[in-house]
């Protein structure tokens, strides 16, 4: 964890898809989200870290790396 310095072994699942209707999330299951593209994300995850948990960064620079995102 970077915010105390801890460390974890974990897998970190990310799903990708397409999809071409308005998501329809449930709002007992989450708090907010938003529709963006994967440069979107990725100049977001720099410019507000915080928004975000520390896990996504790392996972999705990963997904970047191996070409399973486009940006």
């Amino acid at each position: 964890d970077p915010n105390s310095g801890l460390t974890e072994h974990e897998f970190d699942h990310v799903f990708i898809g397409e999809y071409n209707g308005v998501p329809k999330p449930n709002p007992e299951e989450i708090n907010d989200w938003k529709w963006v593209t994967p440069t979107e994300l990725k100049a977001d995850l720099t410019k507000n870290p915080d928004h975000y948990t520390p896990w996504l960064k790392p996972a999705f620079e990963g997904l970047v790396r191996r070409n399973r995102i486009k940006l």
